[in-house]
């Protein structure tokens, strides 16, 4: 095994990216219910009315 290689299959580099792709992950859900929390208003196109996120 090279150096960095945990098993013959997988190295730290290997890890490390899923571990950024499982953190990217959780903050675009955490962001996308926080700006639902917020209620930042949706507009409708045809009808010009605003209303508060549910």
């Amino acid at each position: 095994m090279g150096t960095g290689a945990i098993t013959q299959y997988v190295d730290v580099a290997q890890l490390a990216l899923y571990a950024f792709w499982v953190f990217f992950a959780i903050l675009v859900y955490y962001l996308t219910v926080e700006g639902k929390r917020e209620g930042f208003p949706l507009e409708y196109d045809q009808a010009g009315k605003v209303r508060r996120a549910e």
